[in-house]
């Protein structure tokens, strides 16, 4: 009697051990009715040293998916990785992940999700070019060396058009009259007044022929 119990308790283990196996294969299967996710690294694939990566991760109907982990890894030229981090994605679906000491140049950088029960695995790898920070300042020293020359050039036109301006506002034209006038000038008329000199001095002459003269039989 007891032997027979043993042995049905054998054959329920068994049959309980099969049947959690079987569940946890089905669940390492890619689940085909779940829904397809889509992953996309934003931005122009440029950041600077230390700058941040911003991941985002929607549905087949583009909407953002919460909470869901996303692994981002970088490999230079050579193919070794210089950098892994993982981060999850906010309400909006983008997940922010900070690339800390990786020196400035080219790199491979890759983002993945793994899928869960609802939504599929997906993944993308993009170029992703980081610059150093001496850029940025050097090209800051280029515009204002730009911008300087610039108003230079203001300056040496405001220049020449006031050196036109001027020598433009005085003429010099000879007066007959008195001695050389310039256009503008109150003096030009004084020329005026030498003829009124000249009025004086026929008066002056005709002045003497009226002196009374002594007759000679006298």
């Amino acid at each position: 009697m007891n032997k027979k119990i043993l042995i049905i308790l054998g054959v329920i283990v068994a049959i309980a051990a099969v049947g959690a196996a079987a569940m946890m294969f089905s669940a390492s299967l890619p689940n085909d009715d779940a829904d397809k996710s889509k992953i996309d690294i934003l931005g122009n694939g440029t950041i600077a040293e230390n700058g941040t990566l911003n991941v985002k991760l929607s549905n087949s109907e583009g909407i953002a998916l919460k909470d869901k982990d996303i692994h981002l890894s970088i490999k230079d030229s050579n193919g070794s990785v210089v950098f892994e981090k993982s981060a999850k994605t906010f309400v909006n679906g983008v997940a922010n992940i900070k690339i800390e000491n990786v020196s400035a140049g080219e790199y491979e950088v890759n983002a993945t999700f793994n899928g869960d029960k609802n939504h599929s695995a997906s993944s993308v790898s993009e170029k992703l070019v980081i610059n150093g920070t001496d850029d940025n300042s050097t090209d800051d020293s280029s515009t204002s060396s730009d911008d300087t020359s610039g108003d230079t050039g203001s300056t040496d036109d405001s220049a020449q058009s006031s050196s036109q301006s001027s020598s433009s506002s005085y003429s010099y034209r000879p007066s007959y009259n008195g001695g050389p006038s310039y256009d503008g000038g109150s003096s030009s008329d004084g020329g005026s007044s030498s003829d009124g000199g000249s009025d004086s001095g026929s008066d002056s002459q005709s002045g003497g022929d009226d002196t009374p003269q002594t007759d000679p039989q006298n």
